[in-house]
């Protein structure tokens, strides 16, 4: 079989954010490749007619990331086309351009452009448009400003760039770099009278924003504050009409997940974070919404185990969607449960039904009458295009993208070896032989940690694992203690990182050996990222049974974890059950490097400069750690890459990832 090369990872293609029109005849996504040339993703917008389920490629520019329909055949994108606009940016100046597409005659002209950084756009009528903006409360006001007056704010502004002032937290966030004073603020736009006018506060942070079905009513969560984020959250209910706000929930109960409409109610998914804390599964919630001044009641409505959220790994995806919607009093949301991502429905009367059973994994979707079309991964697929039937329950592939490289490159299987822990749960994991097996030979095997801890492995793509199995590596991998997917308390460790997570993987590491004695004892590694770096921080200090170790965006110390971190302030407290100032010994004992002086393994240590999530510090800290115990170490640090490296880093950051892994290994290993 033809063997896959870090470079085949350039030619995926992604797939995110489908759509439908109106009334159904047309839905839309976003298809994104990797230009290697230019170091960047190219995304351009694509059409599919849901009759003949043929596609056409409607934009050619390549920075087409998000849409929305403006009519049935009609779509409003943002874009920077304009040279103008592209010199205004990089004077200091804020806006966003949107244009129109019609998708018959292809034609695209400007639609209108917002003096601010808008992150998303809904329609709420033909003229009128609600805003999310990037509102940043240090940054001096231009609108209405000219002439001198706006040159010398401008001229502030640029001077601002050499330096940053904090006095926030989070004052960074992964993904989002700086966010000390920005906030997520909503806006009303009248495209007619060119008028702009704000429904929150300047320093009120919003996190989700949903419009009901005739677009007359808003609710919106979130939180104000102007010294400490609260993860905890209020719900608001805005009358477009006559502009009023009502208080639906105070911001001292639950930390919200999401929220929709349904019927003359309002779907909460929350956590009550005294529970599970932050990786605790959302329970579900109804508001009902009231009539005039009456109170606002909420009462729990179905008690639920499982993330709605993207648990389930994959390397190969790229951009956003839809995985949560009500549709006609009925809401329609993704959860994992086991080692696959479905697609449940909640109606009002508490009926909760599971809508697709195939294995694999459901990222985003739409609903329009009895289809149901989404974005999956299946059969150890890369990402396309899927219709299920409500009525039939049959599920048909759409779109081929990436069946040409899949002919090419067939998948290496993912055989099943589930094992009994000591706690009596069954963990499920899985072993890739190496592509072109033959049972008479050894191999060198590598251990693969998720991430999370709350996520999950299952049978989906993940090109890093393939690649190694084609590089003649066994890859074995498994859900531990701490997993998605089996509820609640098996997922809850915190204050017992290390523990319990750490038996399943060596237990595991045990039986894969025991059950293919191809395996050389003797030359095997571990490799993981984000808490799976945290972990192999935690092996190389705790077992010597591996030849070579490679750490991600990793977490070696608990107590700088606590107070470096976008999530510090909570981290602690959250994760390990201990501040710095309270328990600061449990902290101790749950870092990692409290133990890199019993370390002998060769460790490669990965990270970015600007993952704010697992700050550069953490693996910079146990890097360090080894080398001065003589334990061969290497560093290797990405500029400009966040905690997402692996997943949306630039394509020649993610390639050279890639090689140094490869040569890491080869050198111990092979």
């Amino acid at each position: 079989m033809k063997q896959l090369k870090i470079e085949t990872l350039m030619d995926f293609q992604f797939l995110a954010n489908f759509q439908y029109a109106p009334n159904g005849k047309y839905g839309a996504f976003v298809k994104s490749n990797q230009d290697v040339d230019e170091n960047m993703y190219r995304s351009t917008l694509w059409l599919l007619d849901t009759k003949s389920n043929e596609v056409k490629e409607l934009t050619k520019e390549g920075n087409e990331k998000s849409f929305i329909w403006l009519d049935n055949e009609t779509i409003l994108f943002p874009s920077l086309r304009n040279k103008a606009h592209q010199n205004m940016l990089e004077s200091g100046e804020e806006l966003t351009a949107f244009y129109k597409l019609d998708i018959q005659s292809g034609e695209i002209h400007e639609a209108f452009v917002i003096p601010q950084t808008v992150t998303n756009i809904q329609k709420i009528n033909d003229t009128k448009f609600l805003l999310e903006v990037r509102f940043d409360n240090s940054r001096p006001d231009l609108m209405g400003k000219t002439g001198e007056e706006r040159e010398l704010l401008l001229n502030r502004i640029r001077a601002e760039r050499d330096y940053s002032v904090y006095d926030e937290l989070p004052f960074a966030a992964d993904g989002r770099g700086v966010v000390n004073k920005y906030r997520n603020r909503l806006y009303i736009y009248d495209a007619k009278t060119k008028d702009i006018f704000p429904i929150t506060a300047p320093f009120f942070q919003t996190k989700s924003a949903v419009l009901n079905e005739t677009k007359t009513k808003l609710v919106y969560v979130g939180c104000e504050y102007d010294s400490v984020d609260t993860i905890l959250d209020a719900i608001y209910l805005y009358d477009i009409l006559d502009g009023t706000t009502k208080e639906l929930l105070p911001e001292n109960e639950l930390r919200v997940n999401y929220v929709e409409f349904l019927d003359r109610s309002l779907f909460v998914a929350a956590q009550r974070l005294e529970d599970f804390g932050e990786d605790g599964a959302p329970s579900f919630y109804l508001i009902d919404l009231p009539e005039d001044d009456e109170p606002s009641k909420i009462h729990l409505f179905l008690k639920n185990e499982y993330m709605i959220a993207f648990t389930m790994n994959s390397d190969v995806r790229y951009g956003g969607g839809i995985n949560i919607k009500s549709y006609d009093g009925v809401v329609y949301f993704t959860m994992l449960i086991g080692t696959s991502t479905y697609i449940y429905s909640l109606d009002r009367y508490g009926n909760l039904t599971q809508i697709t059973t195939k294995s694999g994994s459901v990222d985003r979707f739409d609903k329009y009458g009895d289809d149901i079309i989404f974005i999956g991964l299946r059969d150890s697929m890369p990402l396309e295009l899927y219709k299920f039937n409500l009525t039939t329950k049959e599920e048909t592939q759409l779109t081929h993208f990436n069946t040409a490289l899949m002919e090419a490159y067939p998948p290496v299987p993912l055989e099943e070896c589930n094992f009994i822990n000591d706690n009596g749960d069954n963990i499920d994991g899985w072993v890739m032989k190496p592509l072109n097996y033959d049972p008479s030979k050894k191999y060198p095997g590598i251990l693969s940690v998720h991430g999370g801890p709350r996520t999950a492995f299952g049978d989906v793509y993940f090109f890093e694992m393939q690649y190694f199995a084609n590089q003649g590596y066994f890859v074995f991998l498994c859900n531990p203690t701490g997993s998605d997917g089996k509820g609640n308390q098996f997922a809850n460790i915190k204050g017992h990182y290390g523990d319990r997570d750490f038996d399943d993987l060596m237990k595991f590491t045990d039986v894969v050996l025991e059950r293919y004695p191809q395996i050389d004892k003797d030359r095997i590694g571990a490799m993981g990222g984000s808490y799976g770096g945290f972990m192999l921080n935690w092996i190389v200090g705790h077992t010597s049974r591996f030849s070579a170790a490679v750490s991600q965006r990793s977490i070696s110390n608990f107590i700088t974890m606590s107070t470096t971190s976008d999530w510090g302030h909570r981290f602690g407290k959250d994760q390990a059950d201990a501040t710095v100032w309270e328990n600061f010994d449990r902290l101790w004992a749950q870092s990692p490097i409290k133990y890199a002086d019993q370390a002998t393994t060769p460790t490669l240590f990965i990270h970015s400069n600007e993952d704010y999530r697992c700050w550069m510090g953490e693996g910079i800290q146990m890097f360090s750690a080894l080398k001065q115990n003589g334990v061969p170490a290497r560093l290797c640090l990405f500029k400009g890459e966040s905690h997402d490296l692996s997943r949306s880093g630039k394509p020649l950051h993610k390639m050279r990832r890639l090689q140094e892994m490869t040569d890491w290994f080869e050198k111990y290993l092979q």
